[in-house]
């Protein structure tokens, strides 16, 4: 029960720090050679006593109503990450294994046991979307194994590009395009957050590598 306590707390306060941030212009204090993500960095983060106070503040203020947000996510996550492993613990690992070992994949690489200390807020809030979208694919599953299959094979070369980097910050951009995919693969109707296929995944490898 603690160990959920410092979870939820530990999540409303990343949740909130990234919504809530004070900017700050710090340009004079960085080097003329820093890069866009440094200067983004250094104007959500406080230099001074003054800044950190009035960062305090601004996130004391709604640290309360951000945490309930976040308390209906984890409730979410937890309750169909759940519902997702005993569903795989009924399926037919002869008949479905390709489809399994990807779904397997898929849930390793989303970290659920400690996402909120692995992932930005930004993507892991999306997570519940990406769990219904699951459980929609499983639901299908025994009357869909065809289709299911193409749509494994078609995340073939995207998963190989994503072993073991799932969390690189490099391809960040790309990792989660891969997630809308799948929602397109196998959850239809639910819509993507970005147009996603094939070729715009290719030319976002090729600008991310």
């Amino acid at each position: 029960m603690e160990k959920l306590k410092t979870i939820v707390i530990d999540a409303a306060l990343d949740a909130s720090l990234e919504e809530h941030y004070v900017l700050f212009d710090h340009s004079a204090d960085l080097p003329e050679s820093a890069d866009d993500t440094a200067v983004a960095l250094a104007e959500e983060l406080p230099f001074t006593p003054e800044e950190y106070e009035k960062t305090l503040e601004v996130v004391s203020v709604n640290f309360l109503l951000t945490g309930q947000n976040v308390i209906k996510i984890l409730k979410n996550v937890y309750t169909r990450w759940q519902r997702i492993r005993q569903s795989l613990l009924m399926l037919d690992r002869e008949v479905f294994g390709e489809s399994i070992e990807d779904i397997e994949d898929q849930l390793e690489d989303l970290h659920l046991a400690d996402f909120v200390y692995r992932m930005d807020y930004s993507h892991w809030q999306q997570y519940p979307r990406y769990l219904e979208a699951l459980e929609i694919r499983i639901e299908r599953l025994e009357h869909n194994l065809e289709s299911d299959l193409e749509g494994v094979y078609a995340l073939d070369v995207h998963m190989e590009r994503l072993a073991n980097r799932a969390n690189d910050k490099a391809i960040s951009e790309y990792r989660w395009m891969v997630e809308e995919y799948r929602i397109q693969l196998f959850a239809q109707p639910m819509k993507t957050r970005m147009a996603v296929s094939p070729k715009r995944l290719s030319k976002m490898w090729d600008k991310m590598s």
